[in-house]
């Protein structure tokens, strides 16, 4: 059975669609690139202990955590998109 959550007045199960795209819409999140993508959002994810219980995070500010981190590591280990970004 499906795990909801539970507060004080109240029961839910939230849920959030969050769309990944490149600056100017550039096909670079391919194979090995996209592959290093979804592992830091994973390890970011894992490193701020992600199953949010209560109010003390917001959406906007988890995905600019998620994309600033993710977008600093692959431009440092991909030297080829320093030119394109």
């Amino acid at each position: 059975m499906k795990q909801y959550r539970r507060a004080s007045h109240c029961v839910y199960d939230l849920r959030y669609h969050i769309v990944w795209i490149t600056k100017y819409g550039k096909p670079v999140l391919g194979r090995e690139i996209g592959a290093r993508v979804r592992d830091l959002i994973r390890m970011i994810c894992a490193s701020l202990d992600l199953e949010i219980v209560e109010g003390n995070i917001s959406l906007s500010w988890l995905v600019q955590r998620m994309k600033g981190l993710t977008s600093r590591k692959l431009l440092m280990e991909n030297k080829r998109l320093n030119k394109a970004f």
